[in-house]
């Protein structure tokens, strides 16, 4: 998948270039973003603006696979494999933490968003850096930019055939209660796109436009998930708006599963021994099954989250209060 182009960028609030800060010569800089939102890309500008050493951290990172702060600037991708919750397992990230305290040296360093809120709570991490670049959301406009940077030739767009697809439609949900069966309750799931295009006396939009409206609202406006979405819903010559939905279930797949997907959301992909030490007594092959199951994670060599997952994930999460 070609990455997106660098977002605009949010420099601590205010709407700052990224070359801007890494004009600061006294800077240490955090890029922060939801998972799949490509950091990366932000980071290949820091390295080659800044000529700095690159380092890609990944699961089961220590504190020596991050290079000194005194021999020229830095760029490090994915701090947040530095810390685990676990007892001791934040250990290596207070380690850099000090010698970062203690270097004069240009760093650049990227984070998942939920790690990061974690962490400066408990922590308090961003007390470490001068600057926090927040990659926010993307406009529709901007996620159909990137689908056409990624894709060259599209597909036609075309309007639901047949009568005008129902505003209102169903979706079934499992409600988790203690010491029962989950209860399956059918709830209503508005199409905002089309009931916008309703209200007041604006033209209903064209096919096109609804397609990247649909698709930023199921993403976030992430493109990673975004480009995930597209990839798993369109296949032919034609794309409608109702081709488009997130290919996750919706049930709550239970507390134990809640826990570790908790963990992966915030890290992005996870070992197993790590998620073995952080939530103990869970059997993790049944649980890990059952994520695989509805599609919020892969395993392999470590346990990674699914881009067309995490819109999922991110609403139960937050139903349960997980989210930092």
């Amino acid at each position: 998948m070609m990455p997106p182009p660098v977002p605009p960028v949010e420099v601590d609030g205010d709407a700052e270039g990224l070359a801007d800060t890494l004009a600061d010569s006294d800077g240490t800089v955090a890029v922060v973003s939801d998972p799949f939102f490509d950091r990366e890309a932000v980071l290949d500008h820091a390295r080659s603006a800044l000529d700095a050493t690159r380092v890609r951290l990944g699961p089961a990172a220590e504190t020596g696979s991050v290079p000194g702060f005194d021999d020229g600037p830095v760029v490090v991708d994915d701090c947040h494999h530095l810390y685990a919750r676990r007892v001791g397992g934040f250990d290596p990230i207070d380690r850099v933490l000090d010698r970062l305290a203690s270097s004069s040296c240009r760093v650049v360093t990227s984070w998942n968003r939920y790690s990061w809120n974690y962490l400066c709570a408990v922590r308090e991490l961003d007390d470490a850096f001068r600057h926090v670049v927040t990659l926010p959301s993307l406009s529709a406009e901007r996620i159909g930019a990137t689908i056409r940077d990624r894709e060259g030739a599209l597909p036609a767009f075309e309007h639901p055939p047949g009568e005008q697809a129902p505003p209102v439609t169903t979706a079934t949900y499992e409600v988790p209660i203690p010491r029962r069966d989950p209860a399956s309750i059918r709830l209503p799931v508005v199409d905002v796109d089309y009931v916008a295009a309703w209200l007041g006396d604006r033209d209903r939009p064209g096919p096109e436009e609804l397609v990247f409206q649909r698709l930023a609202r199921l993403s976030n406006g992430n493109p990673g998930v975004a480009a995930a979405v597209w990839d798993a819903c369109v296949d032919g010559d034609a794309v409608t708006p109702t081709d488009l939905d997130l290919p996750v279930e919706r049930a709550d797949p239970g507390d134990d599963a809640a826990t570790v997907l908790g963990v992966v959301v915030a890290k992005g992909a996870v070992t197993r021994e790590e998620l073995r030490a952080v939530v103990p007594g869970v059997s993790l092959d049944r649980t890990l099954g059952t994520l695989v199951d509805r599609g919020f994670v892969e395993t392999g060599g470590a346990v990674t989250l699914c881009p067309n997952g995490l819109p999922s994930a991110l609403a139960l999460l937050d139903r349960r209060r997980w989210l930092w």
